[in-house]
């Protein structure tokens, strides 16, 4: 019979409950010495990045609630290492590897509880990328060429490159197939990658590109002259060239490299005309350095040098040189050679200071003035690029070496004139006069004027003698690092690297007894100088006070 439920039976089921609770809770708090309490189920709301590559190895955040005490993490079932950094985040430094698809991330929580099964903890492992084939598979070095490439796993391209050179315009139609269009690159081969979320696709042979030489003319020599005119083209490209073209004339053509072009200039009327090569990879196109000019029968382009003295061998450059009676100074009449039909060299003739046009003569008839044969006749001032030696004491011998030296008609070393002798238009031979110590320049003078004063010119007149007993000073703040003075109580003179020898004065006030005392104005201030005391072995100098100095051989 069934038992009927009283209300003091509910009233003693009710404190059993209670009175259970609290010895569970006795127990928990005498085991831990804390209260107890629940750590709260770990919820994943989100997960970034949500996706990666198969081979792992990126970080991710995972996003949630009720994180702080978690004891493990799990990404498709396999353990990582992470790092709480508070209860709405962790962090997961690197994820494993795994195959290509979702893979779920679950926390657990340090009373075993695990994160339920949810797609905001999903992690998608993005398959690498493949290429299996592309067309067309070469093109130009210039690019524009449209490439089909087709692979697997390309969807969500984040870069394309060719080589090492990234293709800025490339649409993706769907997970196998990318149409790029190909950047600019060098002539070669190259491989074409694709990178996406889940890697970068690998070097194979099938994701090879060739880049052909684009056809470019660098230069024409000569560029200019009449019809018939041998004209050598430089460039690249020019392997397989079809056809050659002055002004859209073509013309027979010799290729004798990749860079090189012989072809003849075809009948054409006077005036510029861009050359253009045609070869497999496409045209040349129209630039300056491929421009030639049709010119009169005999042309002047240029001279060099442009200016100088009377006896200057100037070359001539133009065409249709060949056969020519005459060369022109500004009507003084010039010696010449013809070298070919594109270069004549020619003495300049006598002739006033100034500007005036190179012309040549041919049949009759002379090549038109034009800026470039213009030739600026100036004086032949002499000039001094080195002497050998350079310093010395008087009775030096003294090689010089410049320019315009012919009819020189004096040699002065320092205001000093000098017995010379002129070997050669840029040689000399002096003897160096007496003269007093010191840095100064040597003149050379002749009918065309007098030699730039250079430091090549600087001859430094010294004694022939070291002393005996020198006092050295190695003071850096005066002459060159090791540089300083001697002072030989002999011929009463002070050497300084700067100014050689030279004489001294005695200041008979001093700091010390028997001082040596040097009125020497380019160290220190106005009637400054030095003292040296051999007894504290130290040097006084107007800017440095004392100090001490080191003892050095003479050389």
């Amino acid at each position: 019979m069934a038992r009927t439920q009283t209300a003091s039976d509910s009233a003693t089921r009710r404190f059993g409950l209670v009175l259970a609770a609290l010895v569970a809770a006795f127990a928990l708090f005498s085991a831990t010495g804390m209260p107890a309490q629940a750590a709260g189920l770990p919820v994943v709301t989100n997960v970034v990045p949500d996706f990666g590559p198969p081979a792992g190895g990126n970080s991710v955040v995972v996003q949630g609630t009720n994180l702080t005490a978690a004891s493990g993490v799990t990404v498709g079932g396999v353990s990582v290492p992470f790092v709480v950094t508070n209860s709405t985040h962790i962090s997961i430094a690197e994820m494993p590897a795994h195959a290509a698809g979702n893979a779920d991330i679950r926390v657990t929580s340090s009373d075993d509880i695990v994160s339920s099964n949810t797609s905001a903890d999903d992690y998608l492992y993005v398959a690498e990328p493949t290429v299996s084939g592309i067309s067309p598979d070469s093109g130009p070095g210039s690019g524009g060429t449209l490439v089909t490439i087709t692979g697997t796993g390309l969807t969500g391209a984040t870069a394309l490159n060719f080589g090492n050179v990234a293709a800025p315009n490339y649409s993706v139609v769907n997970d196998s197939v990318i149409v790029v269009q190909s950047p600019a690159h060098t002539p070669g081969t190259v491989t074409i990658q694709v990178t996406t979320p889940g890697g970068t696709s690998a070097v194979v042979v099938g994701a090879q590109f060739t880049y052909d030489a684009v056809t470019t003319i660098s230069g024409l020599s000569p560029d200019r002259g009449p019809a018939g005119t041998t004209v050598t083209i430089y460039g690249s490209g020019f392997t397989g060239a079809t056809s050659v073209s002055f002004g859209g004339t073509f013309t027979s053509f010799v290729v004798l490299s990749d860079n090189i072009i012989n072809a003849i200039a075809p009948a054409h009327a006077v005036g510029p005309v861009n050359v253009m090569v045609t070869s497999p990879t496409g045209a040349s196109a129209a630039v300056a350095e491929s421009q030639y000019t049709y010119a009169t029968d005999t042309d002047v382009t240029g001279i060099s040098p442009t200016s100088g003295p009377v006896g200057t061998t100037v070359t001539i450059r133009g065409s249709g040189f060949l056969g020519a009676t005459s060369v022109r100074f500004g009507g003084s009449f010039a010696t010449f050679t013809v070298i070919n039909d594109t270069m004549i060299t020619a003495v300049s003739p006598a002739h006033a200071l100034g500007t005036v046009d190179v012309v040549v003569g041919k049949s009759g008839q002379t090549s038109d003035v034009v800026t470039a044969g213009q030739y600026t006749y100036t004086a032949n001032v002499p000039t001094i690029s080195s002497l050998t030696p350079n310093n010395g004491s008087s009775g030096t011998m003294i090689t010089i070496i410049g320019t315009g030296f012919t009819g020189t008609t004096s040699v002065v070393f320092g205001g000093s004139f000098t017995a010379f002798t002129v070997i050669s238009d840029t040689m000399i031979t002096a003897t160096s006069p007496a003269h007093v110590l010191g840095t100064f320049q040597v003149v050379v003078t002749t009918p065309s004027g007098v030699s730039v004063f250079t430091s090549a010119g600087n001859f430094v007149f010294r004694l022939n003698f070291c002393p005996v007993t020198p006092h050295w000073t190695d003071d850096l703040a005066y002459g060159s690092a090791g540089g300083g003075f001697y002072w030989d109580s002999t011929s009463g003179l002070v050497w300084t690297a700067q100014r050689g020898w030279h004489l001294f004065s005695p200041f008979p006030a001093g700091l010390i007894q028997q001082p040596f005392w040097v009125d020497a104005l380019t160290y220190g201030s106005i009637g400054g100088g030095f003292y040296w005391d051999s007894v504290s072995g130290q040097v006084w100098t107007a800017q440095r006070g004392w100090h001490l100095y080191s003892a050095e051989n003479c050389t």
